[in-house]
């Protein structure tokens, strides 16, 4: 998905990067250590669920708020989880709409 993201015309990141809360890797604090050596001041979280379970409602506002604590310099948004947004259920309309 982050590859998918980064290459596509008009992408207004510099970088795109996947991390993962729990189980897989690479973590997000590893990430954010790689990205602050990097000398990034901002950060964008998107978070990929489809509900608003307790990741997004609690681990990743905590990885968050650690995040901002421990590299107080670095800007870090958090948007919608991809859910919540509006063009998330738009696509699953549209998606349905189309099949034969």
């Amino acid at each position: 998905m982050a590859e998918s993201v980064a290459g596509l015309e008009g992408n207004a990141f510099d970088q795109v990067r996947c991390a993962f809360q729990q189980f897989a890797e690479p973590t997000f604090e590893k990430v954010v250590s790689e990205l602050v050596k990097e000398n990034v001041n901002r950060i964008i979280v998107f978070p990929l669920f489809l509900s608003s379970g307790s990741h997004v409602l609690e681990d990743v506002p905590e990885l968050v708020e650690s995040t901002r604590a421990l590299y107080p310099h670095l800007e870090v948004t958090v948007t919608a989880h991809l859910g919540g947004t509006n063009d998330f259920a738009d696509f699953l309309l549209k998606s349905v709409s189309e099949l034969p």
